[in-house]
């Protein structure tokens, strides 16, 4: 460690100072031409002008119209806010329940139950001894005459009066748009070239 610090120290020995001082007050000089040569007026009379263009656009704002508008504002929010206070329909709906629940116990449902347990009980009879398949001939003798009054029909003559009036529509589209064509060449042989 004592190489280190004493081959540093003949370093700094040896080192001469008097062209660093020169350096430096070379950089100095400069640096002291280039702070006179500063002229601060110009940027003073920028920052004025900046200045004053907010002092103008925050002395057009009035605070008055703003002050009145968030009051209405703040009114507005504290009605609404009032409104969604759950406590009045709470209590509306506790008194809705009570009342629902005095009907029910009112028509005793446990008694109304037990009345209707032998229709209910007739009902599901019903409904077990119904037989689907007990329904298959019938309906299948009833869709083969359907099927055979089917095939008798002749569509051909069921939908001639409608094929004649399409094929009328179409020769009168044509003779129109014939006319049109004719019309159209002798506008364009009209117009002089």
């Amino acid at each position: 460690m004592d190489r280190v610090y004493d081959a540093l120290k003949s370093q700094l020995r040896a080192l001469d100072p008097a062209p660093l001082q020169e350096h430096v007050r070379d950089t100095f000089e400069r640096a002291k031409k280039a702070i006179h040569s500063l002229d601060p007026s110009a940027l003073v009379n920028g920052v004025r002008g900046v200045t004053d263009k907010i002092a103008q656009k925050l002395s057009a704002i009035d605070l008055n119209v703003i002050t009145s508008e968030l009051s209405g504002t703040a009114a507005d929010v504290r009605a609404v806010l009032a409104g969604l206070d759950p406590r009045p329909t709470i209590a509306a709906l506790e008194s809705l329940a009570a009342d629902v629940k005095a009907v029910v116990l009112a028509l005793r449902p446990s008694d109304l139950l037990a009345e209707l347990r032998e229709p209910l009980d007739t009902g599901k009879a019903i409904v077990m001894a119904f037989d689907p398949a007990s329904l298959r001939e019938p309906l299948q003798k009833t869709f083969e005459g359907i099927q055979a009054v089917i095939a008798k029909i002749d569509v051909g003559v069921v939908l001639q009066p409608l094929v004649d009036k399409l094929e009328e529509l179409r020769d009168a589209l044509e003779a129109a748009l014939k006319r049109t064509e004719k019309a159209f060449n002798a506008m364009l042989a009209a117009i002089p070239l």
